[in-house]
């Protein structure tokens, strides 16, 4: 365990840290006029463009509804090349171990017993926030996850990178049964139906999960559906179609189509 700790910014105040111990990840951390869940985090994941500082800007009024802390991480290209993935080979700097670290210091620096994260990524980040609960569903309060490319969906039949079969050793254990049970969020623009150069292509991919961000959202909130209800669970992930909007962030963060619903259900399901 690292010995690296930090100053919280003052209340109301946006502060940036770089973490050795957590692999040189930086943040951005907000610190609400008023705290009053210091056992939850906000945590706002970005995409591809790597615009931590649009994603601290739309969620800081959000943590201070809540009460809660913020953080931005920034996966940078250096470090992070492939952070939507966690990691794409054995060797390379794994983003959800860095992530994990961060949030160990955190809570160790604090003294908290317990903290769980409510944890949003668009795009690329959503790729990464999908995947990272299912290997540490355990920290998770909420899941939101808006226009990812595609998914890792939980089944053990569909062969990885598209499912669990075969998944890699040197990725640690996925927790598929754990990870179904957790409240989860899909929003996607009604308009984000492009096969642009962002968007990963394949026919097999195509035939699993469609050929679109919306069809593929789609089919992964269905799977986890039909698999909570193969495990007698009632409540359902949940999926939020934004009228209008295409792929872009700072559109869907401005339009009040986006950051509502996550704030509701955050405020319905963290717990």
């Amino acid at each position: 365990m690292s010995s690296e700790f930090f100053t919280l910014p003052a209340p109301g105040e946006m502060g940036e840290l770089t973490l050795a111990a957590a692999q040189s990840l930086k943040c951005l951390i907000y610190r609400p006029n008023v705290e009053q869940r210091p056992d939850r985090l906000l945590v706002a994941v970005h995409g591809i463009s790597r615009n931590y500082r649009s994603q601290a800007a739309a969620f800081r009024s959000m943590a201070d509804r809540l009460g809660v802390c913020l953080i931005a991480p920034l996966f940078d290209t250096e470090h992070f090349p492939n952070y939507q993935r966690l990691a794409a080979k054995p060797g390379q700097r794994r983003a959800d171990q860095a992530f994990s670290m961060l949030l160990l210091v955190w809570q160790t620096a604090r003294s908290l017993p317990e903290l769980k994260i409510h944890l949003f990524g668009y795009s690329g980040g959503a790729q990464f926030a999908h995947r990272y609960a299912c290997l540490y569903p355990e920290r998770i309060a909420t899941l939101s996850a808006c226009s990812a490319g595609w998914y890792t969906l939980p089944s053990p039949e569909i062969p990885y990178p598209y499912g669990l079969k075969n998944w890699p050793r040197w990725l640690s254990t996925p927790r598929a049964d754990e990870f179904i049970r957790l409240p989860v969020l899909g929003l996607v623009g009604e308009l984000d139906c492009q096969r642009d150069a962002s968007l990963r292509k394949s026919a097999r991919l195509d035939r699993c999960q469609g050929g679109n961000r919306i069809e593929r959202i789609e089919a992964w909130i269905a799977h986890i559906n039909r698999r909570r209800s193969e495990l007698g669970i009632t409540s359902q992930a949940l999926l939020q179609l934004m009228p209008g909007l295409g792929h872009d962030f700072d559109a869907c963060a401005q339009s009040g189509l986006m950051l509502p619903p996550i704030e509701q259900f955050i405020q319905h399901q963290g717990g």
